[in-house]
């Protein structure tokens, strides 16, 4: 027989990650599984009769010992003679499919896009479905329960990412043999199209030559000057610029590799860097180079500027938020590199935005030749512009 350990909170606080998730018996058939990416499941595995009931009972530490404990003994009294006949379908809830999916595929997800996604599904989609047995779950339930209530408090486009939720935990049941099929099919085009709010940017050349002035005219803290500097050469996420690491920069390829765990799609991305780009680098690094951070914040060294440093610095210029944000930057190099002709693949890949079906999984250095002459050419448009 296996050991039987008996868990306290010191003792799953202690749990270390490993390679594959693992388990951790606390007796009577309740053990916790920890994953690679820490996450803690409680899970109860018992055979009755020959057949092996399974459940997830929550995650930990939304779930403490003692409430596990609690579900564990609910569990128990429940486990009468007519559910063991009951499909799987019949036993599980909407909150054990989540559970699952959730654990299987967290880590695909940046931190930023997890936060949010957990905060819709705490607030929307679980409340609403989380308690309904998987063969009760219909196109209907869905309608009624989650995307009307919050069609009437306007809530469109969240209705919409919550829906995207939904549909991909029904398919993840549909795989297990759990669901028949997605029901949030049939939901297609019920909801209205949220209107798309497109980031305030400058695309006409000469707001464009007057811009570039301006950001090479700003004074201030070291690290927002040239992360304003940079970041129309760059076109990445602000977020991307302002975690950049100099352990990042591969100076002999003139390469900035981002790797997944920053990056929005959760796919490593490489940025070429242009002759002025390494030499604005170079610069920087002669004041933060000491640090791990290219962009750290003036309060704490081992933090990076704030999400609004390079938005006040703009505002500090004349720029209203009308006009354009730092987010702006990558609308503005995506618009004139269509314009003058480049592959559209190249910017796209440029821009790290994956395209769907086959070619959503992709080769991170896709296109990078052809990347780096993109590059260059875009950094001498903008000195140009600037200097004229």
């Amino acid at each position: 027989m296996a050991k039987t350990c008996i868990l306290t909170e010191v003792k799953i606080r202690n749990l270390k990650p490993k390679a594959k998730p693992y388990s951790v018996c606390d007796g009577g058939c309740l053990y916790l599984e920890v994953f690679p990416n820490s996450s803690k499941l409680w899970r109860i595995q018992k055979r009755v009769d020959g057949k092996l009931v399974r459940r997830s009972l929550g995650k930990y530490p939304e779930i403490g010992i003692k409430e596990a404990r609690e579900r564990r003994t609910t569990f128990d009294d429940n486990l009468v003679e007519d559910e063991l006949n009951l499909a799987p379908c019949e036993l599980l809830t909407f909150n054990d499919l989540f559970n699952e999916w959730h654990f299987k595929n967290i880590s695909r997800f940046s931190q930023k896009t997890l936060k949010n996604l957990n905060l819709r599904v705490a607030k929307y989609l679980l409340p609403a479905l989380g308690h309904i047995s998987l063969a009760k779950i219909n196109s209907q339930v869905i309608l009624n329960n989650l995307i009307r209530p919050m069609e009437a408090l306007n809530h469109l486009e969240t209705a919409s990412r919550v829906k995207s939720v939904c549909s991909q935990v029904l398919r993840y049941g549909i795989i297990l043999g759990l669901v028949e099929r997605d029901f949030t099919q049939d939901l297609k085009g019920y909801l209205s199209a949220p209107t798309v709010h497109h980031m305030p940017t400058i695309t006409d050349p000469p707001g464009v030559t007057k811009l570039m002035k301006a950001v090479f005219s700003y004074h201030g803290h070291i690290s927002v000057v040239y992360g304003l500097r940079l970041l129309p050469y760059l076109f990445v996420r602000p977020g991307e610029l302002r975690a950049a690491l100099w352990s990042e920069i591969d100076w002999e390829e003139k390469l900035w590799r981002i790797p997944t765990e920053k990056m929005k799609m959760m796919r490593p991305h490489l940025v070429p860097l242009a002759d002025q780009v390494i030499t604005a680098l170079m610069d920087l690094k002669n004041f933060t180079g000491q640090g791990e951070l290219l962009f750290p914040s003036p309060r704490l060294k081992t933090r990076p500027i704030s999400d609004m440093a390079l938005t006040v610095a703009l505002r500090t210029l004349g720029y209203g938020q009308g006009e354009i944000v730092p987010h702006g930057f990558r609308s503005m190099a995506s618009t004139l590199l269509n314009e003058q002709g480049y592959n559209r693949d190249w910017i796209e890949r440029q821009l790290a935005h994956v395209p769907g079906g086959v070619r959503a999984v992709y080769n991170y250095a896709e296109y990078l030749p052809e990347r780096r002459k993109m590059m260059a050419d875009w950094a001498n448009y903008l000195d140009k512009l600037r200097d004229s």
